[in-house]
C-alpha cells in the first residue's frame, strides 16, 4: 500500500474541497475588507501559536503513550511523538478515522498487532470528543448561557451510553461491522471484534480518570490556540467566547463525519463571530486562520512526519 500516494489524494481533494468553498465565501465578503484583515494580522502572536500547536501536539502523543501502554504497547516518548504526528495526515477524512494508520506504523515498524492496538485509537476519539463536549459545557455554564445547555448535556449522556453499550462484546462486534462499513477505517482495520479485551481495559474507571482530564487540559491548549488567533484580528472576543465559537463548531464538524468537517465547521464558526458583531470579511478571515493553525498545519506536519517514517524505514531511537 503506498501511503504516500493515498496522502497526496486526500490533500489534493480537500485542498480542492477547501479552496473552492473559500472561494464562494470569500466572493460574498468586502474585499476590500477582507484584504485589510489579513494586513492587520497581529503577526506577533505567530510564534506562540506555532508554540502551543506543538505543545499540543506532544501533550496528545504522551496521551497515545499512556493508552498504548495499558495494553502493554510501550513507545519511547519519541516514538509515540512521531506515531501520533504520522497519524495527523489523515486528519482530514470522516470524523479524523484516518489516524488509524497508526495501527499501520506499529505492526510494520514495531511488530505490534493491528487488533491489539486499534482500540486505542477509537477509544482516543471518543475522549477526544467527550473533552471537547466537557470544555463546551463548562465554558456555557461559567458564562450563564443556557441555550444549547440541555443538547450539549444530552449528547454528553448519550456518549456515556454509547461507552457502556460498547463494553458489551456482542454490541461492541456490531459496532465493529458499522466501521468496517467506512472506507478509510476498512483500509486499516478489517475486523476488531477481537479487540473487545483490549477495549475494556481502556475504559475502565481508573483509565478514564487519568485520561479524560488530560485530554481535557490538551484540548484546552487549542482553546488558546483559537483565542491567539482571534486575538491576532485585534477582536475584543474574550477567551470563553472563542473557545465557545471553536469548540461548537468543532462538535457540530465531528458530528457530521465530512473530512475535516469542511463547510459545517465555517459556516458555524462564521454565523457565530458575525452574532458578536463583527464584519463578515473579517470573520471569513478569523476562521481561515484558525483553520490554517487547527488542520492545515498540523496535517502538513502529519504528511512531512510519514514520509519521514517511510523513506527512514525506522523510527527507533
Amino acid at each position: 500500500m503506498n501511503f504516500l500516494n493515498i496522502l497526496r489524494r486526500r490533500w489534493f481533494l480537500f485542498i480542492l474541497l477547501s479552496t473552492s468553498f473559500y472561494a464562494i465565501i470569500a466572493f460574498y465578503s468586502d474585499y476590500d475588507k477582507l484584504v485589510r484583515s489579513f494586513q492587520n494580522i497581529q503577526v506577533l502572536y505567530i510564534p506562540a501559536i506555532v508554540g502551543i500547536v506543538i505543545l499540543s501536539l506532544f501533550l496528545k502523543s504522551i496521551r497515545q503513550r499512556f493508552l498504548l501502554g495499558i495494553i502493554s504497547t510501550h513507545l519511547s516518548i519519541k516514538e509515540s511523538f512521531l506515531i501520533f504526528n504520522a497519524g495527523q495526515s489523515l486528519l482530514i477524512t470522516p470524523g479524523g478515522f484516518g489516524s488509524l494508520i497508526r495501527t499501520h506504523f506499529l505492526k510494520e515498524k514495531f511488530g505490534h498487532q493491528i487488533l491489539k492496538t486499534a482500540p486505542v485509537f477509537l477509544v482516543e476519539r471518543y475522549y477526544d470528543i467527550m473533552a471537547i463536549s466537557a470544555i463546551t459545557l463548562a465554558v456555557l455554564i461559567i458564562k450563564k448561557d443556557y441555550t444549547f445547555f440541555i443538547p450539549i448535556t444530552f449528547f454528553i449522556l448519550f456518549l456515556i451510553i454509547i461507552l457502556l453499550i460498547l463494553r458489551n462484546k456482542l454490541l461492541f462486534q456490531k459496532t465493529n461491522l458499522c466501521l468496517n462499513r467506512i472506507p478509510i477505517v476498512n483500509k486499516f482495520v478489517t475486523n476488531i471484534s477481537n479487540s473487545h479485551d483490549s477495549f475494556l481495559s481502556l475504559t475502565t474507571k481508573n483509565s478514564i480518570l487519568i485520561t479524560l482530564p488530560f485530554s481535557i487540559i490538551c484540548w484546552l491548549t487549542d482553546a488558546v490556540i483559537a483565542y491567539l488567533c482571534f486575538s491576532s484580528f485585534h477582536t475584543n472576543i474574550g477567551f470563553l467566547e472563542t473557545t465557545w465559537i471553536s469548540f461548537a463548531s468543532l462538535l457540530l464538524g465531528s458530528i457530521s463525519l465530512l473530512p475535516g468537517g469542511i463547510g459545517v465547521i465555517e459556516i458555524s464558526m462564521l454565523n457565530l463571530i458575525v452574532r458578536n458583531g463583527i464584519n463578515l470579511a473579517t470573520a471569513f478571515a478569523i476562521v481561515a486562520y484558525v483553520r490554517l493553525f487547527t488542520i492545515w498545519i498540523t496535517t502538513f506536519i502529519g504528511f512531512m512526519t510519514t514520509k519521514y517514517i517511510l523513506r527512514k524505514n525506522s523510527i527507533k531511537t
